[in-house]
């Protein structure tokens, strides 16, 4: 068997090819084809090797970069090569207070609340109202949809880029300091590390043959590249939802008890057990307990928890903490309603 097929066909035979492909197994590939398609290469390589563009936000991740990074992401401040450490890039925040830093989706291709919370249960983790860091560099925007709407010039310049997305969420999301140019690269040294995979595509043996045909020639190298861009979200969407109209009704959802303290758990006590971060209210402590919530839903200001989970609330006190929104795909009007219904069952009413 040759190292690769006979480029004797049109183009437009590209699906005919690419189902012999597939008829003949991994043998019709050269070995240069096999080894990108295997599970751990990751997905910029694979993009890259059937002529994808190189990403803007490239950093070659060295061992010291990459820990920098991990450091400033995890504990909010970091070693420099000289042995200092950096002030805090927030005096309240660290990144995975709102972000994971694992894949949180078992759909790469949809932004779906409902299937998150079943996977964040069977994988123990915890609901955020930020994206995944997962898979950060393989996007191609940040900041989208209701956030360029509502935040206009603020947001412009981290809409297309990930390292002007970095500053932005540093200094206004955290309510921090200003980033060096060498700590953004750090920091996307490190999220190098955390790219999608060829395995975290589950591509089938179709897709693969079709992934095959667009390496071993020009014939199906765009359909190739359309196909492993259809299987993950290049951008995250984001929609401002708004409170219900009657916060005594909620969003007319029977509600389920049972999920709405799986909510409860991952998502409201990440933060607000023993009122971390920052000076963020503890929940489950004397005037703040289930009780109090529920009466107060019906408030038209942030003593509701409908007006919290949908606006937010401003940064204040010192450090300078706030709650940001929920977009309704990372918090959905049902999921809002089961919530309320799991408050409603433990105040009694």
């Amino acid at each position: 068997m040759p190292d690769r097929l006979p480029t004797l066909l049109p183009i437009r035979s590209a699906p005919l090819l690419a189902c012999l492909l597939l008829c003949l197994g991994p043998g019709a590939a050269s070995a240069e084809s096999a080894d990108l398609l295997a599970p751990e290469t990751p997905l910029s390589q694979l993009l890259a090797a059937l002529g994808a563009p190189a990403s803007e936000h490239w950093v070659e991740p060295t061992p010291e970069l990459v820990e920098q990074g991990r450091q400033f992401v995890q504990e909010g401040r970091a070693t420099t090569s000289a042995g200092r450490r950096t002030r805090s890039l927030s005096p309240a925040f660290v990144c995975t207070d709102c972000h994971n830093l694992v894949r949180e989706d078992p759909d790469l291709a949809q932004s779906d609340p409902e299937a998150r919370l079943d996977y964040a249960v069977e994988h123990d983790l915890p609901l955020l109202p930020a994206t995944t860091l997962w898979g950060l560099v393989n996007r191609s925007s940040w900041f989208n949809d209701d956030y360029v709407d509502k935040y206009g010039e603020l947001v412009a310049p981290a809409h297309d880029s990930l390292g002007d997305a970095i500053r932005l969420c540093a200094a206004e999301c955290s309510q921090g300091r200003l980033v060096a140019d060498w700590e953004v690269e750090a920091m996307l040294a490190y999220f190098w590390t955390l790219e999608i995979t060829v395995g975290d595509l589950g591509l089938g043996e179709a897709e693969r043959a079709a992934v095959v045909l667009g390496l071993e020639g020009e014939a199906g190298r765009a359909e190739a590249l359309d196909l492993l861009r259809g299987r993950f979200l290049a951008a995250s969407p984001a929609t401002a939802a708004d409170p219900p109209a009657d916060r005594s009704l909620g969003y007319g959802n029977a509600g389920d008890a049972d999920r709405g303290g799986v909510i409860y758990e991952r998502s409201c006590m990440h933060c607000h057990d023993r009122g971390r971060p920052g000076k963020l209210v503890p929940l489950r402590e004397g005037k703040n307990d289930e009780a109090r919530l529920f009466r107060q839903r019906t408030k038209p200001d942030n003593r509701s928890y409908f007006q919290v989970i949908r606006y937010g609330t401003r940064a204040r006190g010192v450090p300078m903490v706030y709650m940001p929104f929920y977009p309704a795909e990372r918090l959905s009007d049902a999921q809002v309603d089961d919530l309320s219904a799991w408050i409603r069952q433990r105040a009694g009413e």
